[in-house]
């Protein structure tokens, strides 16, 4: 276990340094004497940076989500854990199955984040529609998406045109997700399970055949939306005259 933790905090140091390359800006109020206090609690590895020269207690705490310690540490983690439970009782080959997707997903989840958040800061410079000249990054802000592996919270740039105030979002543009909180992946899913049964019932399935946890309130709401855009779709097809 102690091998284990100091290979958690020393990948967490890791993640540290990358999410700061990524956006240093974030770090703008932290000056050279700071204190890093990582914690491992439940497994999982927390990290603050605190001023020590100033009155101010500026804190930053860097977005862990995902698999710290390594995608091969996890996996170990459940097969050492399950080897464990073997001794004392037998197998649950569904619950075997069950941990190593569940962890499978999460691993997914952080390279879906990390291809994401990478091909938004390739995205070129778009040109302001208005007057023509390139638009540059004003800041960047986060937003979540259901996708087909779970929820990610993506970090986007927002591009701004300060002489004609207008900005948008090229990546939400380029992956046509301009008003969208859920992917296609997810609607696919959400519509192949919402059918004739409860919402409750749909929940269920989602969980068990997709491994995606989805707030019943959530998924109420985006059902009704699919179901308005059904009846939508086919008050708009013609009928078999011809006619609309």
């Amino acid at each position: 276990m102690v091998q284990n933790s100091e290979f958690m905090l020393a990948d967490a140091a890791d993640r540290l340094q990358e999410d700061y390359e990524r956006d240093p800006e974030k770090f703008a109020n932290v000056t050279r004497d700071v204190t890093f206090k990582f914690r491992i609690v439940d497994g999982a590895v927390t990290c603050e940076v605190v001023e020590t020269d100033t009155d101010r207690q500026d804190q930053y705490q860097p977005n862990f989500e995902g698999p710290i310690g390594g995608s091969t540490l996890q996996f170990d983690e459940i097969r050492e854990n399950l080897l464990t439970r073997a001794q004392h009782s037998t197998l649950d080959v569904n619950d075997i199955e069950r941990q190593y997707r569940d962890q499978s997903l999460k691993v997914g989840i952080k390279h879906y984040t990390d291809l994401l958040e990478d091909f938004d800061r390739r995205l070129p410079a778009p040109d302001c529609q208005h007057c023509g000249n390139q638009m540059p990054v004003h800041q960047s802000n986060i937003k979540s998406y259901t996708t087909r592996l779970g929820r990610i919270t993506v970090r986007r740039n927002y591009r701004y045109c300060r002489g004609c105030n207008f900005g948008c979002y090229p990546f939400d543009i380029a992956l046509g997700l301009q008003h969208a909180t859920f992917t296609a992946g997810a609607d696919s899913i959400i519509s192949l399970a919402i059918g004739d049964i409860s919402y409750e019932a749909a929940q269920r399935k989602i969980n068990d055949l997709a491994g995606v946890n989805i707030p019943l309130s959530t998924l109420k709401r985006h059902a009704a939306k699919i179901y308005e855009e059904l009846d939508q779709m086919e008050a708009e097809e013609p009928d078999q005259d011809g006619t609309a």
